[in-house]
């Protein structure tokens, strides 16, 4: 802030001075070039406007509405969320029995795989287009581009194959068939009966190898099936032990393949090849988790709020160092879009992944929006209303007035209001306050251009 002291010919300067300052805070007011908004990691909505329903389609991603929030019918307060390799935005809709994208090129939201607001099971070996699907509750791609999903409300994952041409074909790859479950190891996935189970995490890796896991009471279940070899499309169970699972993220192939389980309160990792099945983060309640692509050792996770635990988004190394929270103050709520991500509140937040461009996604289940934490400078767009004011407004001869600007985005969405502060240096005068507006210079939500990871803080908090 600016002091101003007020002379013997203060008050006879006075309008001049007004007029002075006025003129200098116009040339404030044309656009400001982007600057980096720093390297803390923010956070931002890019799909959701907190409120359920299904609404949107060809618009806005932040304008349209999600069908998960507190306590929907066939919520599991994780709702997957995956990225394919042009950094487009996959959602799984849960209650409205769709999946969703967001455009990485312009942020718009559309339907890819079945039709909103209605459940079924159909359209398996033709057109994705005419596919329904019930209760959708995850997704992922391998490396060929291919979409997994895992179809909970019909107890299968199913496969959208696409040509060269970009039209997809959908079929049937786990589940559909009449073989109990718990007696189904060994046999073609497809032959497999999961009903009366509930299928929740599911993650594929490049070779195309399925890992999923579901739930028959307290009788939690982690089943591989892989892609080739001699174990090709058959139900291989791994070692995971009993209990309530939400989510799965695999990486590494062969001797270094792990997979981490959210399981219950704590996360789990199990190295493949030895069957070895360790706790990394005990006590977090996690909800969601992957593992970053580009350094495989960090996995990062969700925890939804349960019991001791507090809705935040966290990382930690693979072999459970070094755990830092990424976005989430740990109090419940919702705010923060446009500042740093661990100031954000969050609500019961759920699926997560991280996308070629290092930005991390997920969905924030209870505020019925999907949010991203980046650090990168985003593109600038918006109505400034820019207001100066003086304290106090008038002064006698040898007092002080103090000047100070604030500059509030009025839109596009006036829900990711950044407000700046700053000061207007002024010799000597007397000023009321003044009203403008112009300019360009506030973060808006939304895209998604590539970008290298974000730096993350590197404290150590307590779960």
């Amino acid at each position: 802030m600016a002091g101003a002291e007020i002379g013997p010919k203060g008050r006879r300067k006075g309008m001049a001075l007004v007029a002075a300052l006025l003129a200098a805070v116009s040339g404030l007011l044309v656009p400001v070039p982007a600057t980096p908004i720093g390297p803390q990691p923010r956070i931002f909505t890019v799909a959701g406007s907190l409120a359920r329903a299904f609404s949107g389609d060809g618009g806005p991603a932040t304008a349209a509405r999600l069908g998960f929030g507190p306590q929907t019918t066939g919520n599991p307060h994780h709702p997957g969320v995956t990225v394919d390799k042009a950094g487009n935005l996959y959602i799984a809709d849960t209650p409205n029995h769709v999946i969703r994208r967001v455009s990485a090129a312009d942020g718009t939201i559309s339907t890819v795989v079945g039709k909103g607001g209605v459940a079924g099971l159909g359209g398996d070996g033709g057109p994705v287009e005419l596919a329904l699907l019930s209760l959708p509750v995850d997704v992922s791609f391998d490396g060929a581009g291919n979409l997994y999903i895992a179809d909970r409300g019909n107890m299968r994952v199913r496969k959208v194959t696409y040509d060269s041409a970009g039209n997809g074909t959908i079929t049937t790859i786990v589940g559909g068939g009449a073989i109990p479950a718990p007696s189904a190891e060994g046999k073609p996935a497809t032959l497999v009966f999961m009903g009366g189970d509930e299928l929740y995490g599911l993650d594929v890796n490049e070779s195309g190898d399925i890992y999923f896991t579901f739930v028959g009471g307290s009788n939690g279940r982690l089943i591989k099936v892989a892609a080739s070899g001699d174990k090709a499309g058959l139900i291989t169970t791994l070692p995971s032990g009993p209990g309530h699972f939400t989510d799965v993220a695999v990486t590494g192939t062969g001797a270094t393949e792990s997979v981490f389980i959210a399981k219950a309160s704590d996360l789990l990792r199990l190295n493949v090849a030895t069957g070895t099945l360790n706790t990394i983060a005990p006590g977090y309640w996690p909800r969601g988790v992957t593992v970053d692509p580009s350094s495989p050792t960090d996995v990062y996770f969700t925890a939804a709020g349960a019991n001791s635990a507090k809705p935040q988004v966290w990382r930690i190394g693979a072999d459970g160092s070094n755990p830092v929270v990424v976005a989430g103050d740990g109090q419940v709520g919702f705010s923060g879009d446009g500042r740093t991500a661990v100031s954000a509140r969050l609500d019961n937040p759920g699926g997560i992944t991280i996308g070629p461009d290092g930005r991390i996604f997920f969905s924030d289940s209870d505020n019925s929006v999907v949010r991203m934490v980046t650090s990168e400078d985003l593109p600038r767009s918006a109505d400034l209303s820019l207001t100066v004011a003086a304290d106090p407004p008038m002064a006698e001869v040898g007092e002080t007035i103090t000047y100070t600007a604030v500059a509030t985005n009025r839109g596009p969405d006036p829900a990711h209001d950044v407000v700046i502060e700053f000061t207007i240096p002024v010799a000597s005068g007397s000023i009321q306050s003044a009203t403008a507006s112009r300019g360009d210079a506030i973060p808006s939500p939304g895209l998604m251009s590539p970008v290298a990871p974000p730096p993350l803080p590197t404290t150590r908090p307590s779960p």
